[in-house]
C-alpha cells in the first residue's frame, strides 16, 4: 500500500473520529432527551448516547488514534529519503500544523457548530464499533 494512501485514509479516519467524539460530547443531555421523548429522527442514536456515552466516546477516540497511527506510518514511508535535519524541519514546521488543522481543528469546529447532523451521521457507526469492542 502506498504511503500517500495511508496518509489519506488515516487523515479521513482521524477527522471522522474527532468529529464524532466532539459532536457526541457537544450535544446536551436535554436535547438528547427531547429526541428520545419526541421520537425524532436520530432517537436511537440519542438513546445510545444517553445510555452509554463512554463507549461511544471511547470508540471515537480509538478511530482518531488509529487514523493518526496510519498517517505516521504513511509519512514514514513517503519521507524516508529525506536527510534527518530536513525531515525534522519538514515534520515540525509543515506536517504537524497541517495535520492538526485538517484532523483536529476543522472537524472540531464543524462538530461544535452543527452537532446534530454530525451525531446523526457518525454516531451509529461509532456505536456499532463500540459494541463490537465492548
Amino acid at each position: 500500500m502506498s504511503g500517500w494512501v495511508l496518509v489519506l485514509v488515516g487523515s479521513l479516519l482521524a477527522a471522522f473520529g474527532t468529529a464524532a467524539g466532539v459532536g457526541a460530547a457537544g450535544l446536551s443531555r436535554l436535547e438528547l432527551t427531547r429526541w428520545v421523548s419526541l421520537r425524532l429522527r436520530g432517537a436511537a442514536v440519542a438513546g445510545a448516547l444517553l445510555g452509554t456515552p463512554g463507549r461511544i466516546l471511547g470508540a471515537a477516540n480509538l478511530i482518531a488514534t488509529v487514523g493518526t497511527l496510519l498517517v505516521a506510518l504513511g509519512l514514514a514511508g513517503v519521507l524516508r529519503m529525506l536527510p534527518p535535519p530536513l525531515l525534522g524541519a519538514t515534520v515540525i514546521l509543515l506536517i504537524v500544523p497541517v495535520y492538526s488543522a485538517v484532523t483536529y481543528a476543522l472537524p472540531r469546529a464543524l462538530a461544535l457548530r452543527w452537532p446534530e447532523p454530525v451525531v446523526r451521521a457518525a454516531v451509529p457507526g461509532v456505536d456499532r464499533l463500540g459494541r463490537a469492542l465492548a
